[in-house]
């Protein structure tokens, strides 16, 4: 029994101390995307995103006709909220209510296609 116990505790100290899903991409190999785009889907409709010069973000349903986003923000893979602020991407996983930065910018899109901003906001990505 003890040994049980030993198990469940060392288990549970595991998972306390693994890293937020965004970490997993450090071991991606990384491009420059060549649209400057990302996928994201909201209410079952799919958008691609794009971060302008200006640092606004705005969406688009065909992909050539881009409108800002009211919320700033967008759903990763997960369902988790991101949106850029005070120079910093932010994430939310209480639909949010709260918000953390998310230290190597980075989420997984629809496809598994992982994205991060690099130290100049030009969008990267690794795709399976």
């Amino acid at each position: 029994m003890k040994k049980f116990l030993m198990l469940i505790t060392l288990a549970c100290f595991m998972l306390s101390v693994m890293p937020t899903v965004s970490t997993f991409a450090q071991d991606k190999k990384w491009q420059k995307s060549k649209t400057a785009t990302w996928s994201g889907t909201k209410d079952g409709i799919t958008y691609q995103y794009k971060l302008e010069k200006n640092g606004d973000l705005t969406w688009s349903t065909d992909g050539s006709k881009f409108t800002p986003v009211a919320e700033n923000s967008w759903a990763d893979k997960g369902g988790s909220w991101y949106k850029i602020a005070d120079g910093k991407l932010l994430r939310s996983s209480d639909k949010g209510e709260t918000w953390n930065h998310v230290s190597d910018n980075s989420w997984e899109g629809p496809g598994g296609v992982w994205y991060k901003f690099d130290n100049n906001w030009s969008l990267m990505e690794s795709r399976p």
